[in-house]
């Protein structure tokens, strides 16, 4: 049977409710330094991917499911809230594991932020580098783990992944802060199994959610890059056309890491995004009192923008958001 994933709190006090989810070869302590300032101003909590450390698979790992993920996230949830619906802010993979879990537990789910979006491993038809290495015969799995831990073993290898990620290799890591979070991540994963990783990139080249994307009602809110190498902006924009619902920001310059590579964009669109979810919770009389937002969510784009697709996926970092 599949654990509850345990629960990293960023902050503890009354206000918006947040789970964030990270991406794939991530961990939970990369939301200490990028998760939105306005989460912080509620009980935020950051759960892990399965797999990725302190999350470990043991026994189920041979069994995983997409069910028992869905189902362990939302017993988090209710453990971690008390039922309390929550605002999901996921990135890449933990951005599908959030649309899984607004589809199935829509009671659990208020608000939906997604940042390098995918819903379905397939990719369009395109799968990424590390899935289809999976695939491989007797090999495949030996060859990822070594590439991973091979990847990992130093600060420099990680942050040169890291990278391939970002639109400007050159800009968004020259800060401290920002060398410091991709190191933090890169111990957390040392502390990782490579094959519970590899399980669930297998588990995620074979589920898709795109059939269940347009019985999701609750807002949301989505932000692409771009010049996203890892999940191209035409599978992102494919997600918003089953959601009609949903509002999109498009930051043209940024690449898979918006929240490295703008903060402040991102940071004042989920503080918009979430406070309007607040006024949207008050009785009628006491919204007409209240100021209203500073300025629009988002940019709407209903259209898909010109000159977004990107190329394949660059080395071993980009190859499972």
């Amino acid at each position: 049977m599949l654990e509850t994933p345990p629960a990293l709190f960023l902050s503890r006090h009354p206000g918006p409710a947040t789970v964030l989810l990270h991406g794939m070869v991530m961990a939970p302590c990369f939301w200490e330094t990028y998760a939105p300032p306005v989460c912080r101003r509620g009980t935020a909590v950051a759960y892990p991917l399965p797999g990725h450390h302190p999350w470990s698979l043991d026994e189920a790992a041979a069994t995983l499911t997409i069910d028992a993920v869905l189902e362990a996230y939302a017993t988090a949830i209710r453990r971690d809230f008390r039922g309390r619906p929550v605002t999901l802010i996921g990135h890449s993979t933990g951005a599908f594991m959030a649309l899984g879990l607004a589809a199935r537990y829509p009671d659990l789910v208020e608000g939906l932020v997604l940042m390098g979006a995918l819903s379905c491993g397939g990719l369009d038809g395109c799968q990424p580098f590390a899935m289809r290495l999976l695939r491989l015969p007797r090999f495949g799995q030996w060859t990822f783990e070594r590439l991973l831990s091979h990847w990992i073993s130093t600060p420099a290898r990680f942050i040169d992944g890291a990278r391939s990620c970002v639109a400007d290799p050159d800009s968004p890591l020259r800060q401290d802060r920002d060398r410091q979070a991709i190191e933090s991540v890169r111990l957390a994963l040392l502390k990782s199994r490579p094959a519970e990783i590899a399980t669930l990139v297998r588990l995620l080249s074979i589920t898709s959610l795109s059939e269940e994307l347009s019985g999701i009602t609750c807002p949301a809110l989505n932000i692409v890059g771009g010049r996203d190498r890892v999940i191209r902006p035409r599978h992102q924009f494919n997600i918003q056309a089953s959601m009609p619902g949903m509002a999109t920001l498009l930051l043209p310059e940024a690449g898979h890491l918006p929240m490295v590579e703008n903060p402040p964009a991102v940071a004042e669109a989920v503080r918009s995004f979430m406070n309007l979810r607040f006024l949207h919770r008050l009785p009628a009389s006491n919204r007409a009192a209240r100021p209203a937002s500073s300025g629009p969510v988002t940019a709407n784009a209903n259209e898909k923008p010109r000159d977004v697709s990107a190329p394949g996926f660059d080395g071993f970092a980009a190859s499972a958001g």
